[in-house]
């Protein structure tokens, strides 16, 4: 009976293509989902076609393993990326003049975002996140990302 030996997918070129995809995609992203508020989806294929072709070209392909690796860590970067964006978002929609008129944003807890006053003390400064009053979001959203770390190994996700 023949024995496989199982191949590595964490390899320098897969780790080499995460490299590129958190110093020069993911910025790209982040920029995309400011500018439009709208995520794109398709970042993670981007740079696994990418990093397939060049890799093609040069006369070794990618094998299955370090496209996993690539597909599935390309996405958390992403997602954890993203979790920095959202208290900014969540503290303009606090003052957002759609907000006031409509009454919403003086219903917003200070686990959401930081009170209205402040907020439009954040916005002229240039080191938002080390205001005291960004605690309590930060602690609840590094919170819940944890605890949906510990739900993804518990369903054998990751």
């Amino acid at each position: 009976m023949e024995t496989v030996t199982p191949k590595k997918g964490l390899t320098w070129r897969s780790a080499l293509a995460l490299i590129f995809a958190i110093g020069a995609v993911q910025p790209a992203m982040i920029y995309y989902m400011l500018l439009t508020n709208q995520p794109l989806g398709l970042q993670a294929w981007f740079v696994i076609l990418l990093w397939w072709w060049i890799s093609r070209s040069i006369g070794t392909p990618l094998n299955k393993q370090e496209l996993f690796i690539l597909l599935s860590f390309q996405s958390m970067a992403v997602t954890y990326a993203m979790s920095f964006v959202t208290p900014i978002q969540y503290m303009y929609y606090r003052v957002a003049p759609t907000s006031e008129a409509l009454g919403v944003s003086q219903y917003m807890p200070d686990w959401f975002a930081p009170p209205s006053n402040v907020v439009k003390e954040l916005m002229r400064t240039q080191w938002v996140f080390f205001h005291p009053c960004w605690v309590k979001p930060i602690l609840v959203m590094i919170t819940f990302t944890f605890l949906g770390i510990v739900a993804d190994i518990a369903m054998g996700y990751f």
